[in-house]
């Protein structure tokens, strides 16, 4: 009976293994990492909050894409450095009232190579003072490029839609 369990184990290990360090599942883990760094609880302190586009640049390529509603990309732009993304993040950060994103739900992972595309979607509250909060289930298309061994996010591209009842 030893025989057989000391290979059906090992088998079993290096199989989580295989599945665990798989690019999907690396993708997963990577983008609901920054989902939860991008998150400002309402009691957070001033110093959590100054460091959440920093922690958050952790996760940016070098430059990156943002194409979101109309009225919020004639404001900020669609593309910025890795800086100016982090700082303006901060700055958002420290703004607001909440950021609240959970019950993250992937809906397609692929992978190319070094490229890959997430699709999720995540109920979501972004409640700013002097604007419309968003306030409802957001879907994102995120891309990823894997850089030095690392994913990072190259652009992502949301739409909102009211929470289902």
């Amino acid at each position: 009976m030893r025989r057989i369990a000391i290979p059906v184990v090992l088998l079993a290990i290096i199989g989580l293994a295989i599945w665990w360090f798989s690019p999907t599942q690396v993708l997963k883990r990577r983008t609901a990492a920054f989902i939860d760094t991008a998150n400002v609880p309402a009691n957070m302190s001033d110093i959590g909050r100054g460091a959440r586009g920093k922690n958050l640049s952790d996760y940016m390529a070098d430059r990156v894409r943002v194409d979101s509603p109309e009225d919020l990309a004639e404001e900020l732009g669609r593309e910025f450095s890795r800086d100016r993304a982090a700082a303006l993040y901060t700055v958002v950060a420290r703004y607001c009232r909440e950021i609240s994103i959970t019950d993250l739900t992937f809906e397609s992972v692929t992978h190319d190579g070094d490229h890959a595309v997430v699709r999720f979607s995540a109920d979501t509250i972004v409640d700013l003072p002097n604007r419309r909060p968003v306030d409802g289930i957001v879907t994102v298309e995120s891309r990823w490029q894997k850089t030095e061994g690392a994913w990072l996010l190259e652009s992502f591209e949301w739409s909102e839609s009211p929470r289902r009842p």
